[in-house]
């Protein structure tokens, strides 16, 4: 999980996470629980998670670059 091993480089003495998920499918939940497994024991907390209810196939026009 590319996001997880980002995290795990950044704070590498551990801190505090608030993650954002997608949209509410069955995908979502995969990439988050692989995402959880790759930092246990990482001493990063996720202190909560929302859906953001974002969709990389159609950005929101603040996403955008062209």
């Amino acid at each position: 999980m590319v996001a997880a091993e980002y995290f795990k480089s950044k704070l590498a003495d551990g801190g505090k996470i608030v993650v954002m998920r997608g949209i509410p499918t069955a995908i979502d939940t995969i990439r988050i629980e692989a995402f959880q497994k790759t930092l246990e024991s990482s001493g990063i907390e996720i202190l909560d998670m929302q859906y953001a209810n974002w969709n990389p196939a159609s950005p929101s026009r603040s996403c955008r670059t062209t």
